[in-house]
């Protein structure tokens, strides 16, 4: 899972706020590899495919009751939404670009709060 915070220090003293929290931010986003993206398309499309499919056979309501149990009196559009956020979690690693000396920092690891940071000098 990508681990998202509310603030990331870059080293030269810049205080960078709301790590992957705002959507509309353009000094963060994500490095997915091309597996992960891949693997992650299939799953969508098998777990929706059976989503319609229950909707086709009116089987519906058992099926989100059995894989969305939380969202059983919502909208399709929430269904599916939670679904695609739940196996987007486990995708790439965070990046940041600092405003103040224009480094780059890139999350070492998916599952730890760590950064390397590469200046513009390197990249």
């Amino acid at each position: 899972m990508v681990l998202k915070m509310s603030k990331l220090a870059c080293p030269c003293g810049n205080i960078l706020r709301d790590c992957g929290q705002d959507d509309t931010d353009s000094n963060w986003g994500y490095i997915i590899k091309n597996k992960e993206w891949f693997d992650y398309q299939d799953e969508v499309s098998k777990i929706l495919s059976g989503l319609f499919e229950a909707y086709k056979t009116g089987k519906h309501i058992e099926w989100i009751k059995n894989n969305c149990p939380i969202y059983s009196d919502q909208p399709l559009e929430s269904i599916i939404s939670d679904i695609m956020t739940r196996l987007n979690l486990e995708l790439g690693v965070c990046y940041a670009k600092c405003n103040n000396c224009n480094s780059l920092l890139i999350q070492s690891n998916k599952h730890e709060n760590k950064y390397t940071r590469f200046k513009k000098e390197e990249l």
